[in-house]
């Protein structure tokens, strides 16, 4: 039995090294991309405010919707990527028709097969993420977008929102909208500016989901090993006085 126990232990302080690592590097990983997003913000943010000056006007009556599901490409982050999963498959019911676009792979609908599937580490940076998604925006009428929206290490919200909308519904950004001559080539900038401050949100989403999730795995296994020890302790000290008990009595 203390042999089986001294195994477990073994395993469990294993287990805690690697949950501590992975929160270090997810830690990291958070830090680093926090950092490096405010400039990358602030950017987008310009470029998505454009179209508030934008008129409205006649779409060219496409009723094909895209939606782009955004999520993570590895697991060990918690409910993140099932939570999105959730919200997508929401969606799909109330739009059987749509196309699907996934970025990150651990989000993937079985059911529903997408137009493309790429890590959202691929199409982090913006120039292959503009070249992906430039041909898509002329072919669907409506665009929506399923995505984490980040607000602090433990608020996170998941989100569903227009990229290309109808007119007459409220948010996103209407296809048929002009400004004036530079406004056909501002739009699909938009567009992907909306979907590039997505996938922001979610790194942040995902980084910190797993940072909170590997803490919580890491001191649960410290609670492990400190009961396994006492108990293996106790065990000993069982043994001990089995054996003083016996070497008194004069008994074998």
């Amino acid at each position: 039995m203390t042999k089986a126990l001294k195994s477990r232990l073994r395993t469990l302080k294993s287990t805690h090294k690697i949950t501590s690592a992975m929160k270090m590097v997810a830690a990291t990983a958070f830090n680093r991309l926090k950092h490096n997003a405010i400039p990358l913000f602030d950017f987008l943010s310009s470029l998505i405010d454009l179209s508030a000056h934008m008129q409205a006007a006649t779409t060219d009556g496409n009723d094909q919707r895209l939606l782009i599901v955004i999520g993570g490409d590895r697991g060990l982050c918690g409910g993140y990527n099932a939570a999105i999963r959730k919200k997508a498959a929401q969606y799909l019911k109330d739009f059987p028709d749509a196309h699907v676009a996934y970025i990150g792979t651990k989000i993937v609908l079985k059911e529903h097969k997408g137009i493309f599937i790429e890590t959202v580490h691929q199409l982090g940076q913006w120039p292959v993420l503009l070249d992906t998604l430039q041909p898509i925006w002329a072919k669907y009428g409506f665009v929506d977008i399923v995505y984490t929206v980040f607000q602090t290490l433990y608020d996170q919200q998941v989100t569903l929102g227009p990229v290309i909308r109808d007119r007459d519904n409220e948010g996103g950004l209407d296809r048929g909208a002009i400004l004036d001559e530079t406004t056909i080539d501002i739009a699909p900038l938009i567009y992907t500016a909306t979907v590039m401050q997505a996938i922001i949100h979610a790194q942040l989403c995902e980084f910190s989901s797993r940072m909170l999730s590997m803490d919580n795995a890491t001191q649960n296994a410290e609670k492990m090993i400190a009961a396994l020890h006492l108990k293996i302790n106790k065990m000993r000290q069982a043994m001990i006085t089995k054996e003083l008990s016996e070497t008194m009595s004069g008994s074998l």
